[in-house]
């Protein structure tokens, strides 16, 4: 096990660094300069536009080739050194830390509206199958799927926080722990946890109903084991195998989903601040954000993968 752990960390710094070269050269190779926003119409300090754009160039270390600044910012990286944001001059560091624990409770609390959607209803077609029961249960979860956050969003605020005045439109109360911070979570965790529940539901429901066709289930229930447990005790387990596989993506895909939410909902995470950071063209910024989420992506998947020896003793690592 902990061969496999050490083998899994340094694949996983392997794909951080492909995924900072991938985000360091779409941005250093799009169109436009963003040294170019921060230059003023007039001289400032005696210099000229163009001797301040060469002083910012220096000071930011964009006037060397790509190569050499790739390398040294993985090596602030490596120092835990992710530099200053180029139009407020904060170390980018501080800002994520203040915005990382909403995009988590964003994150957390979607990953539980679409388990907590998904599980009854994927359980209930499975034992129902090809009823009207999991004809309506299905064809919900499809438009699920189907239906984009952001609108999905826009009803929930339309609905109940326009014309029912039940929850605030917009904005984080608080901590999810406090009234008002649970009032603001619960249309943004909706709206981003509806998709995911729709995937959740099909992958339970069709896992499940494989499992219930097995030779070992029908041997319980012919032994007289009550239902309840023969769902519960023997087929759920082996059933989750597979479902704990798509958990694990499925809250990668919640976290870049955030993105679009947060904004929606002005929501105060790492998403939205890295929106308007590339709208600023804030280098630093979104290379930090964007690092900030894949780790926690490949963190919670190697989670995932250790958990698979929990559910099937079948599985060891080497």
């Amino acid at each position: 096990m902990l061969r496999y752990v050490i083998r899994r960390i340094a694949v996983l710094a392997l794909t951080l660094v492909g995924v900072l070269a991938v985000v360091f050269l779409s941005l250093h190779l799009a169109p436009g300069d963003p040294i170019s926003l921060l230059v003023p119409t007039e001289a400032a300090g005696g210099l000229t536009p163009r001797e301040f754009v060469e002083r910012l160039r220096a000071q930011y270390g964009l006037d060397r080739p790509l190569p050499v600044q790739f390398v040294k910012f993985l090596g602030r990286v490596a120092r835990l050194d992710l530099g200053r944001s180029m139009r407020t001059n904060r170390p980018v560091a501080h800002e994520l830390r203040a915005r990382y624990p909403a995009t988590i409770e964003l994150a957390v609390a979607a990953m539980a509206v679409a388990v907590g959607l998904a599980f009854p209803v994927g359980m209930l077609s499975a034992l129902r199958p090809y009823s009207l029961l999991d004809s309506t249960a299905m064809s919900v979860a499809v438009a699920g799927v189907s239906l984009p956050s952001f609108w999905t969003g826009f009803l929930l605020m339309l609905i109940f926080a326009f014309h029912l005045g039940w929850l605030p439109p917009s904005g984080r109360g608080g901590p999810a722990w406090t009234l008002d911070g649970l009032r603001t979570l619960v249309m943004p965790a909706i709206a981003l946890g509806a998709g995911g529940a729709g995937i959740l539901a099909r992958l339970v429901r069709s896992s499940l109903l494989e499992v219930l066709g097995l030779d070992y289930v029908r041997t319980a229930r012919a032994k007289g084991v009550p239902e309840r447990r023969v769902v519960m005790r023997h087929a759920l387990r082996n059933a989750l195998v597979p479902v704990v596989t798509v958990l694990g993506l499925q809250f990668g895909y919640l976290l870049s989903g955030a993105v679009v939410v947060e904004t929606v909902f002005a929501w105060p995470g790492i998403g939205r601040y890295m929106v308007g950071a590339i709208a600023r063209r804030d280098v630093f910024v979104v290379q930090s954000s964007v690092l900030a989420i894949a780790v926690t992506f490949a963190v919670v998947n190697l989670a995932v993968d250790l958990l698979y020896a929990a559910l099937d003793p079948r599985i060891r690592y080497d």
